[in-house]
């Protein structure tokens, strides 16, 4: 019975077709209406900000660059956008620079060697890192001991030249500069808990953000000078 009873009413709806009502003051349908938009081109996709300005440097689509601007939504995405265009008002996405690569896993505890392995991976060579490689690459026992009565400082023991040993106690916190958005800009500077502890199958290490994501920030503001270095005349949001 209620499927006798909705088919009736749509082939009511059907037949008496669209009307158009005034309540309060507002006009209403009594069927929803999907507008016949302008036709857009599909995006371009790069994962490099240089091939975003290898495009807009050809002018391959024949675009003004005074008609379109760049909005650098994320520190690993950047699209180019048009204006307003048509009746409703919509944009054309022209071209989009997005990254999706490995990256250092923050709070994860790490065995020495994917430790050591990561940091030169994942990270811009520093004098902090080279040291921190050190310290961790030369270890000699198991044991990572708490140093001090702050429940920060870590001290453990390394080997230092052919026969003798230190202790030694671990950098905290520490400023690193992983690799975290576009090759073509610097990589932003943060600040990191280094932690490390012992495990049943041996010491393992940590690196946790302590800068609350002010990375981010940084990071767009470097790929907009970019920009702004290389596109005449392209206005930019980040």
């Amino acid at each position: 019975m209620t499927m006798t009873l909705e088919l009736y009413q749509q082939i009511r709806e059907d037949a008496l077709g669209i009307e158009q009502l005034e309540i309060d003051g507002r006009k209403y349908t009594s069927k929803e209406l999907k507008p016949v938009k302008e036709p857009t081109a599909e995006c371009l996709e790069v994962t490099t900000l240089t091939g975003v300005v290898d495009y807009l440097e050809g002018q391959f689509d024949g675009h003004d660059i005074r008609d379109l601007f760049c909005h650098v939504q994320s520190p690993k995405k950047v699209t180019i956008r048009s204006g307003l265009i048509g009746e409703f008002k919509q944009r054309d996405s022209v071209i989009r620079a997005e990254i999706n690569f490995d990256h250092f896993e923050f709070g994860r505890w790490y065995d020495v060697e994917k430790f050591n392995i990561a940091l030169q991976t994942f990270f811009v060579d520093t004098p902090a890192s080279t040291l921190i490689l050190k310290y961790v690459g030369n270890m000699i026992d198991s044991n990572v001991t708490e140093y001090g009565d702050d429940g920060v400082t870590q001290k453990i023991t390394t080997k230092v030249g052919a026969a003798s040993v230190q202790n030694v106690v671990l950098p905290n916190p520490v400023k690193l500069q992983p690799h975290r958005t576009f090759t073509e800009v610097d990589q932003p500077e943060s600040l990191f808990v280094f932690r490390g502890k012992k495990a049943d199958t041996g010491p393992v290490f940590a690196l946790f953000e302590a800068d609350n994501g002010a990375w981010r920030g940084e990071a767009m503001q470097n790929i907009k000078q970019y920009f702004k270095e290389h596109v005449a005349g392209l206005h930019i949001i980040a």
